[in-house]
């Protein structure tokens, strides 16, 4: 089982060259990071490799967070109306660390809570 994580790793190489993260959980354990351990921490873990498109930096790294480490989220996709999505928010006062559509969608999401994506 412990090479099951590193096994999964290389499966998904091909969805995105820039960037690999990865998120564990384990009771209310969260862990997250850019290297793969070994042995894999926690009970349930999420793989994720990233094609940089809207926000080239490392603050569009995901799994994404939010700040206080309640809320994670992996996204693959594009919201085309993302940036509309940040004004109201910042209008809210949510301030961004990223250029990103995913953290404008985590931060929807925490926000307006799931009916975000009904449009």
């Amino acid at each position: 089982m412990d090479r099951v994580p590193s096994i999964l790793r290389e499966l998904q190489r091909h969805r995105g060259p820039d960037d690999f993260g990865f998120l564990s959980m384990e009771g209310g354990s969260v862990k997250s990071g850019h290297e793969l351990p070994d042995p894999f921490p926690g009970e349930v873990g999420f793989l994720h490799w990233r094609l940089s498109i809207l926000d080239l930096t490392s603050a569009g790294w995901q799994p994404m967070s939010t700040e206080d480490g309640r809320h994670h989220l992996i996204f693959n996709g594009e919201i085309y109306n993302y940036l509309e999505l940040r004004g109201e928010l910042e209008q809210k006062g949510i301030n961004f660390r990223s250029h990103s559509d995913t953290e404008v969608l985590l931060r929807a999401l925490v926000i307006w809570g799931p009916d975000v994506l009904n449009g």
